[in-house]
């Protein structure tokens, strides 16, 4: 027991006990938790931030490979609804960009909208690719026999494609008036 309270003894002549030693320890600790605050919240900002702009370039560059996709279609189908109706069509429509980025604008994309009237032309696009190559598949056949009598089949499926671009036309031309607003308004 008097080990004991030597000790006690002791810590009391080294200022243990003292009140500016624990003031200064209470201070030091407050200190230190609003140090350590504030440098957590900082870096969640920092990062909440970075994660913003990423999120935010991947968007922009979606849009940015959409609408380059959407114009190139357009483009084709101008030039399918010129030739068409004179000569068999040896090309095709390019879906392969909205092929692969479709669930991932969803990811990227909140707009529910836009992401379905892109889907929309994008079902319009596969649809006339199949008539085009069906198209093509007969103006190679020629006059080999099918069940069908081919020229007839052939003018009934131009007929058919040319009447299919102009609402997909059209409606990748709102879109990419859409998207051009979009691009504006950011």
């Amino acid at each position: 027991m008097n080990a004991s309270l030597i000790n006690l003894s002791i810590l009391a002549e080294t200022g243990f006990f003292d009140l500016s030693f624990w003031q200064s320890i209470v201070s030091n600790l407050a200190a230190t938790f609003v140090g350590v605050a504030l440098g957590v919240w900082t870096a969640l900002s920092l990062e909440g931030r970075k994660t913003s702009k990423t999120a935010k370039q991947k968007k922009e560059q979606l849009i940015t490979l959409l609408h380059g996709s959407l114009q190139k279609n357009l483009n084709l189908l101008e030039q399918m609804s010129k030739e068409l109706p004179a000569q068999a069509i040896y090309y095709n429509v390019d879906i392969e960009l909205l092929e692969a980025t479709a669930s991932l604008k969803y990811e990227t994309i909140d707009d529910l909208d836009f992401n379905r009237e892109i889907d929309q032309i994008r079902y319009e696009l596969l649809h006339l690719h199949r008539k085009v190559d069906l198209q093509l598949q007969l103006a190679i056949l020629g006059g080999r026999p099918v069940v069908m009598d081919p020229v007839a089949m052939h003018s009934t499926l131009r007929a058919s494609i040319l009447s299919h671009i102009a609402p997909i036309k059209d409606a990748i031309r709102k879109m990419l008036e859409k998207m051009s607003a979009s691009r504006s308004r950011e």
